[in-house]
């Protein structure tokens, strides 16, 4: 309890400095480390906060994380970057053929090289970016070996 109470402290602090550099706010699919992110679009050190709560009757799905974008700078409209981040995921379910509650939780950190580029298409634009990123990313499960992958990221942002 003392972990996800200190990733929700880091979350906070994460979307107060982010509040002052001109957000955006989409989804993102990055290995461990997706659901809807609020990130900075501006500055060097670029903050970017991920999480996602899926809960239904059985299971309860919590996945969060923090990361931080160094940007290189753009070069025509694609911006480029590289980053690294840490997250939890926690997942309980009811176990159906044994009547039990199993829960299973991991903490994973990643790094990353990624570009960003606004969606358009001829003479139509769109406020929309689209990042890609490739990515190296380490999880260790609570009751588990370490386990190391490589990922290809995707996301989706609106800048206000």
């Amino acid at each position: 309890m003392k972990k996800a109470l200190f990733l929700v402290v880091i979350l906070v602090l994460s979307l107060t400095v982010t509040s002052y550099a001109a957000p955006a706010i989409g989804v993102i699919y990055s290995g461990d480390i997706n659901g809807v992110s609020v990130k900075a679009t501006q500055g060097l050190i670029r903050p970017q906060v991920v999480g996602r709560i899926l809960m239904n009757k059985d299971t309860t799905d919590i996945n969060v994380g923090v990361r931080a974008l160094y940007s290189f700078g753009k070069v025509g409209e694609v911006d480029r970057y590289v980053g690294a981040g840490v997250g939890y995921s926690s997942k309980s379910y009811r176990n159906q053929f044994n009547d039990t509650d199993d829960k299973s939780s991991s903490y994973n950190g990643q790094i990353l090289v990624g570009v960003e580029f606004p969606l358009a298409y001829k003479q139509l634009t769109t406020p929309f970016s689209l990042s890609v990123e490739a990515l190296l990313q380490a999880r260790k499960q609570s009751d588990g070996d370490l386990e190391v992958k490589n990922h290809i990221g995707i996301g989706i942002h609106y800048p206000f």
